[in-house]
């Protein structure tokens, strides 16, 4: 039986310390770079990675993601926690939050989608307003 990094290897998809490697690099350059705000988003709380073998890696993943954007100042949105929330609280069922052509249950339906952009847009939103009521304060 093969270990879990060896089967990620096997399968070419990136490990865990790949993946935090890359999004800190990508946070690095887009400092140095550009003068982009920055938003990172989580994983998306869907059956594929709530699956019992991937359960706690999704978990250390979305906790790393806060990590690295706390690292590097810039803000988190919480896909995870958030749909957490629709599966959870609003008992929103993973047959409507999932792609129904998805046989993976990997990918977010269109619908998941749209309440997901519009919570961002929200944050984004709400974020805008925060700072130009500093401002405004700031000037008076």
């Amino acid at each position: 039986m093969q270990s879990g990094k060896a089967r990620t290897r096997t399968l070419g998809l990136p490990s865990f310390d790949e993946t935090t490697s890359a999004i800190r690099d990508g946070l690095v350059k887009l400092r140095d770079e550009t003068q982009a705000d920055v938003i990172l988003m989580d994983p998306q709380y869907v059956p594929a990675v709530l699956s019992p073998a991937k359960k706690d890696k999704a978990i250390a993943m979305v906790e790393a993601i806060s990590e690295l954007a706390r690292d590097a100042g810039v803000n988190v949105f919480g896909r995870f926690g958030f749909m957490k929330g629709l599966y959870q609280v609003e008992q929103v069922s993973f047959d409507r939050m999932v792609d129904p052509t998805d046989n993976d249950r990997l990918h977010d339906s269109d619908w998941a989608t749209q309440r997901v952009a519009w919570a961002v847009k929200v944050a984004i939103v709400g974020g805008v307003n925060k700072a130009r009521s500093s401002v405004a304060a700031n000037i008076s």
